[in-house]
C-alpha cells in the first residue's frame, strides 16, 4: 500500500490529478459518521504509526508501529510500559517500508508463536533513487516468552521463514508494493502477500534499478518491473501459502513442483500489483476462500476472490479493463503475451468489485470510489444487525471510508455484474487495519490519521429487537407476544431478568428502554 500516496502518472506528466490527490490526503480529517445504533471509540491512543493489529485469544491486543515496535494492549485498555518487541534496529523504513503484519499461531495458546513481515535494512550500495535504497523483506516468527506472561517476545527464539539472505527475500526495489497481509487458514497453512516491488509513478518493464539486481540483492532474471507480477518464479505479485514451520511451498498448492524450496510451490494466486489487505472467508472450505484488495494504478482499485491458482492480470489488466500502458511493453520474459500460455498457465481472473477513483458511476457496483483499497475484516458475531452479519469490512485509506460486502451476492451479481457494496462509515481517519475481537466478533481498526485504536460497536439497547436504533412500538409488540408465548427465538433480549421466560416483571427494564436509541 502506498501511504498517503500522491496521483503519480506514467509519462512523468505533471496533472492536476496530482493535486486532488494530495489534497484528499493532507486535508483536515472529515467527522466520523457511522449509523444510528452504532458507535466508535477509542480502544488506546499515542502510537506512533500503527499498521496493523492482532488479538490473543484472551483478549490482549498487539499493535503493530511501522518503525519496528509491537506494544500490547491489556483487556483493561492500558499499554504495557514495554514494547513486546523493537525490531527498529533492523527494520528499513524509507518509503511505504517498516515492519509491515502480524499473525498469530492458530494454536496461540499453547504454541505462542508470532508472524512477522518487514523490510529489512542493509548496507546500501549505491546512492539510493529519491532516498529510496533497493532492499528485500523478510518473514520471520518468534516465540512470545511464557516467563514473562507472554508479554515480552524471546528474542532467541527468532527464526527467518523467508529472506535468511538477501536473494532469498522479497524485492523491494522501490518505495511501495511491499509485504502485506500474512494470515493463518484454518488448515494451519500460512498465507504471506507481496506486491509487485515495481515503479508506480511511470510503466515499469525493468532495467530502472541495477542495484537491485546484483550481489547481494536479486537475481537479474527478476529485473521485468511489475511482469514479476506474471512470472511464477517470483514471489513479487503474489499470495503465497506456505508452511509455517518451514517457509517451504505445500504439496496441495496449484504448482506445486514437487520441491518446498521452489518459489512457484509456494504460490498461491497471482497477477497482483500490490494486495496489501486480504482476508480469509470462514466456512469457505480449507483452507478458506481468499478476499484479496488490491490497490490499483492510475484509475481502479478492485477486489479480487481466489481459490487458488488464479492469475489476477496485473499489469496486463487493471480493474476490469485491458491496461494500455502496459499491454504494448516488451520485457525479457513474462510479458502480456504469455497468458494462459503453458509457462505462464493461471487461468486470467476478473475481479469481483472494482472503484474507479474519480467516477463513481464507473464502479462496480456503482456509487462508490476508491483510492486504496482495504479488506478488512469478517463480521462473525452476532451483536451487530443482521445486515452486518458474515459480510466483509473493507475501508480505503485515502477517502477514509469503511464499507461492508455481501459475499452472498458473489454469485448473484448486481449492477455492473458487481457484489453488493453498503456504506458503513466515512471520515474514518484513513483506516489501514483491521482485527475482530475473539468473544464477541466486534470490528476494530487503525485510523492512520491518528495513532489509535478503533472500536466499532453496537449500542443499541437489548430490547431494540428489530435493530433500527430505536427501541419503539414495534418492538413493544414483539415484548407482548414473548411474554404471552415465553422464551422462544428472537425473546431473549426481552429477558431482563434473566428468569427464563417473559413476564411482567421484564416489563419495567423494557419501558426503561423505550425511546432509546
Amino acid at each position: 500500500m502506498r501511504i498517503a500516496r500522491p496521483m503519480y502518472v506514467n509519462r512523468g506528466l505533471p496533472l492536476v490529478v496530482a493535486l486532488v490527490a494530495a489534497v484528499v490526503a493532507t486535508s483536515a480529517p472529515a467527522a466520523l459518521i457511522v449509523p444510528p445504533g452504532f458507535d466508535v471509540h477509542v480502544v488506546a491512543r499515542g502510537f506512533n504509526e500503527p499498521v496493523a493489529i492482532a488479538f490473543t485469544p484472551d483478549g490482549r491486543l498487539f499493535v503493530v508501529e511501522r518503525g519496528g515496535l509491537i506494544h500490547i494492549v491489556t483487556t483493561d485498555g492500558d499499554i504495557l510500559p514495554a514494547p513486546f518487541i523493537d525490531l527498529s534496529a533492523e527494520v528499513e523504513t524509507s518509503g511505504d517500508r517498516g515492519l509491515m503484519n502480524i499473525a498469530l499461531h492458530p494454536s496461540f495458546s499453547t504454541t505462542p508463536w508470532l508472524y512477522l513481515v518487514y523490510a529489512a535494512k542493509i548496507p546500501p550500495t549505491d546512492p539510493p533513487i529519491f532516498g529510496i535504497a533497493p532492499t528485500y523483506g523478510r518473514l520471520v516468527r518468534v516465540l512470545a516468552d511464557a516467563a514473562q506472561s507472554g508479554n515480552v517476545a524471546n528474542l532467541d527464539s527468532m527464526e527467518i521463514l523467508i529472506g535468511q539472505s538477501p536473494d532469498e527475500g522479497f524485492i523491494h526495489c522501490y518505495a511501495s508494493h511491499l509485504v502485506g497481509t500474512i494470515e493463518f487458514a484454518n488448515d494451519a497453512s500460512l498465507f504471506v502477500g507481496m506486491g509487485d516491488g515495481a515503479h508506480f509513478e511511470e510503466a515499469d518493464a525493468g532495467g530502472q534499478d541495477a542495484a537491485c539486481f546484483a550481489p547481494p540483492l536479486f537475481d537479474p532474471v527478476h529485473d521485468v518491473g511489475a511482469f514479476r507480477a506474471q512470472h511464477l518464479d517470483s514471489q513479487a505479485g503474489k499470495i503465497l501459502r506456505i508452511d509455517p514451520e518451514t517457509g517451504g511451498g505445500l504439496p496441495t498448492n496449484p504448482y506445486w513442483t514437487g520441491n518446498a524450496a521452489d518459489v512457484r510451490s509456494k504460490v498461491w494466486a497471482y497477477g497482483l500489483r500490490n494486495p496489501f489487505h486480504f482476508v480469509l472467508q470462514p466456512g469457505t472450505g480449507s483452507p478458506e476462500r481468499l478476499w484479496i484488495a488490491d490497490v490499483g494504478w492510475l484509475e481502479w482499485e478492485e477486489i479480487d476472490v481466489a481459490d487458488g491458482g488464479e492469475n489476477f492480470g496485473w499489469p496486463c489488466r487493471d480493474g476490469p479493463v485491458l491496461n494500455a500502458d502496459y499491454q504494448p511493453l516488451t520485457p525479457a520474459h513474462s510479458g502480456c503475451d504469455t497468458i494462459e500460455t503453458p509457462g505462464n498457465p493461471g487461468p486470467l481472473t476478473g475481479p469481483v468489485a472494482w472503484f474507479h477513483h474519480f467516477n463513481k458511476a464507473l464502479s462496480g457496483p456503482p456509487g462508490v470510489i476508491s483510492r486504496c483499497i482495504l479488506a478488512g475484516a469478517f463480521y462473525q458475531g452476532d451483536r451487530y444487525p443482521p445486515p452486518y452479519r458474515g459480510k466483509l469490512f473493507i475501508g480505503d485509506h485515502v477517502y477514509s471510508w469503511i464499507n461492508v460486502v455481501d459475499p452472498d451476492t458473489l454469485n448473484s451479481p448486481g449492477p455492473n455484474g458487481a457484489l453488493s457494496v453498503q456504506p458503513l462509515a466515512t471520515g474514518a481517519g484513513r483506516p489501514v487495519g483491521f482485527a475482530t475481537h475473539p468473544d464477541t466478533g466486534d470490528v476494530y481498526y487503525i485510523p492512520y490519521q491518528q495513532n489509535r485504536i478503533h472500536h466499532i460497536e453496537w449500542v443499541s439497547p437489548p430490547a431494540d429487537i428489530d435493530f433500527d436504533a430505536d427501541v419503539d412500538l414495534v418492538d413493544f409488540a414483539r415484548f407482548q407476544s414473548c411474554v404471552a408465548a415465553g422464551i422462544q427465538p428472537g425473546c431473549a433480549a426481552f429477558n431482563a431478568d434473566a428468569d427464563n421466560d417473559v413476564d411482567v416483571f421484564d416489563f419495567d427494564a423494557f419501558r426503561d428502554a423505550v425511546g432509546q436509541h
